[in-house]
């Protein structure tokens, strides 16, 4: 028993089994405040939530949260929601607090690798499923253990899997990701679900105190977690500063996007299609970003954006144009004619209007209708829609608009019903990935109508005959 421990036990024997808040004020270190938290919440939440507050270092702070949402998720995710809305501190705690992925044990997640008896695939993602760029074993792969319990040397936290996630963050709160990955390795020599939960954090850490600097080595430690696609994708989102709406978009933060994007490209270097990849995904939760918070849709940003930003502009634009509509009433081809004229428009010089305050990446995702590819879709080129989903590019700037309206519409919180979605099938005046999209999403929400249907083209029909099953996707809950 340590001391600390120790003395934990004097204080609850002082204070009696009414007076848990008390005991754990009381604690003179972390592993007493690791035991005597859960006591304290469940008996007090709103004094606990005080106290973690009014605590000064972070780090500590952070660990102690994150103890408590191994084991008891939903009072973890209490406490972030008792932050301040928008504060910096909630949103790194629900980023890095509350994670559904502890619940799978930590399986490794790999992504479709394409069959030998198919063609090449048409470009952009083929899979919602990130990966960090090809890499050979850590350089700690065959640390003695010695060496690995030297790593946590100092640390009082209780546990060694604890002391792991603490020393890698202070770690890469510094910037040296190789003593992150040693210290993950020490907390949890079997390489389990603690050490790529260690190696998950310590990246996004990285990516999150040192912006484009910092983004490689989030990645490459990414790449030695069994969470890598979730890790990637928040390293991606955490990366980079905070961006203001879009109608207050200002030089420097371009400039610092830009950085963003060159330490994207380098990372993946040796894989031009990995980076097509890694920026498209990247670009995708950015323009939501900045255009979700614009107080005016316009086309400002189409002139201060590099090309393969481009084809995220017009899918949040038209999302933004969709708030607050009534989905029931929404009409394709009006929505669409208003999303052409906000792109023209290229809006007022930066600064002449104010925006909202700058706020960090989001992703939008409700509906994910188009994980993976079936055999017959290989040759649609994709790129991402809003974050983590993926949509059919045109080859026709006015089948985009479309595509755009018809995926940003099943985005919604309650989206138009399937007759919206499926009233484009059937009709040859329609682009077929038009149809083929109205098809995917309208079968998605009324399979029984979609199997109404007839199309000519068998991509459009597959569709169809075959619609894909809900809940490929997670609906945000309602406030």
């Amino acid at each position: 028993m340590t001391a600390g421990m120790l003395a934990f036990l004097l204080v609850a024997l002082a204070c009696g089994p009414a007076d848990p808040l008390g005991a754990l004020e009381a604690c003179p270190d972390q592993a007493c405040r690791t035991a005597a938290l859960l006591p304290a919440w469940q008996a007090d939440p709103d004094g606990t939530r005080a106290w973690l507050l009014a605590l000064e270092d972070p780090t500590v702070q952070a660990t102690l949260i994150e103890g408590l949402a191994m084991e008891h998720s939903g009072d973890a995710a209490a406490l972030c929601r008792a932050l301040p809305e928008g504060a910096h501190a909630r949103v790194r705690c629900e980023r890095r607090v509350v994670r559904p992925h502890l619940e799978g044990g930590g399986k490794p997640q790999q992504a479709q690798r394409p069959q030998a008896d198919l063609p090449p695939p048409a470009s952009g993602p083929r899979t919602t499923t990130l990966g960090a760029p090809e890499q050979g074993p850590p350089p700690w792969e065959d640390a003695e253990p010695p060496l690995t319990a030297a790593a946590l040397e100092g640390c009082d936290a209780g546990e060694p899997a604890l002391c792991g996630r603490i020393v890698a963050r202070q770690h890469a709160e510094a910037g040296r990701w190789e003593p992150a990955g040693v210290a993950c390795l020490a907390g949890d020599p079997e390489r389990g679900k603690g050490y790529s939960e260690c190696l998950f954090q310590a990246a996004e850490v990285l990516a999150e105190e040192h912006g484009a600097g910092g983004l490689g080595d989030a990645l490459r430690l990414c790449g030695w977690s069994s969470f890598e696609p979730m890790c990637v994708a928040h390293s991606l989102t955490l990366v980079g500063p905070p961006v203001p709406g879009a109608d207050a978009m200002d030089e420097a933060t371009i400039a610092a996007t830009l950085e963003v994007v060159r330490a994207i490209e380098a990372a993946a270097s040796e894989d031009p299609r990995h980076r097509e990849v890694l920026l498209g995904r990247y670009w995708s939760s950015w323009t939501w970003s900045t255009v979700s918070r614009a107080r005016r849709v316009d086309g400002r940003l189409v002139s201060l954006l590099p090309a393969e930003a481009q084809p995220h502009l017009p899918v949040a634009m038209a999302a933004r144009l969709l708030r607050g509509l009534n989905p029931a009433t929404i009409e394709l081809d009006a929505v669409v004619a208003e999303l052409e004229a906000a792109l023209a428009d290229p809006g007022v010089a930066p600064g002449a209007r104010p925006g909202a305050a700058p706020q960090a990446l989001v992703t939008n995702h409700n509906l994910q209708s188009w994980a993976a590819d079936r055999r017959n879709e290989r040759d649609i080129p994709a790129t991402w829609v809003m974050g983590p989903g993926r949509r059919a590019v045109a080859d026709d700037p006015a089948a985009e608009l479309r595509i755009a309206v018809l995926e940003a519409a099943a985005q919604l919180r309650e989206p138009p019903p399937a007759a919206f979605f499926l009233a484009v099938v059937s009709n040859p005046a329609q682009h077929r990935l038009v149809r083929w999209t109205g098809a995917r999403i309208g079968g998605l929400l009324d399979p029984s109508a979609a199997a109404q249907l007839t199309d000519p083209d068998p991509l459009v029909q597959a569709a169809l005959d075959h619609p894909r099953k809900k809940g490929g996707g997670k609906r945000k809950p309602k406030p």
